[in-house]
């Protein structure tokens, strides 16, 4: 025969103060159009951070000291764009898992709107800078290519991706915008 033991311990006046609260996600809204749009806002920013991010030197390369962000000025844009673009899509997206109400009244503001539209004007800048600076740069070296070129070239397209991405998300963002106002 068994017996339950209950042994006191150290978060037992803790656990009857705060019982648990079950959590209820929202995980409809990830099968949803604008679900869609925030997985691949976030996936396609992830991707082009850390691929960008492991082409920027933050030591010098002989010396090992810090010289804080080195690199082109195209390369630091980019990577400026992504990780805010990144951050504030991935946000977005647990807030709207977390919170019913954040994933209905999220995109009827003017928030999404403006910030749908700034993350797509900043990412298409930042990517054709990006490939242009690297297209002209790397043309005049004689078949001479930076390293890393393939990769960045591949970033600044998958940035183009996600600016026209931004773009689908701007428009619908202002359908639901101005059907609320």
């Amino acid at each position: 025969m068994q017996h339950a033991v209950k042994v006191p311990g150290c978060c037992e006046g803790l656990c009857s103060k705060f019982p648990a609260v079950p959590l209820d996600l929202n995980l409809p809204f990830l099968q949803s159009v604008p679900g869609i749009f925030k997985i691949a806002h976030t996936t396609l920013g992830l991707i082009c951070l850390i691929v960008i991010g492991c082409y920027v030197q933050f030591t010098h390369p002989i010396t090992g000291s810090s010289l804080g962000l080195l690199c082109s000025k195209s390369d630091a844009y980019f990577l400026l764009v992504t990780y805010g673009c990144f951050v504030t899509s991935f946000l977005l997206l647990v807030c709207s898992i977390i919170s019913y109400f954040t994933a209905s009244f999220l995109p009827k503001t003017a928030f999404e709107f403006v910030y749908h539209l700034t993350a797509c004007l900043m990412y298409l800048t930042a990517s054709l800078t990006l490939l242009c600076v690297l297209l002209a740069t790397n043309a005049e070296t004689g078949g001479y290519r930076e390293p890393g070129f393939d990769a960045k070239v591949a970033v600044s397209v998958l940035g183009i991706i996600n600016s026209v991405l931004y773009g689908v998300s701007t428009y619908f963002s202002f359908q639901s915008f101005r059907q609320m106002s």
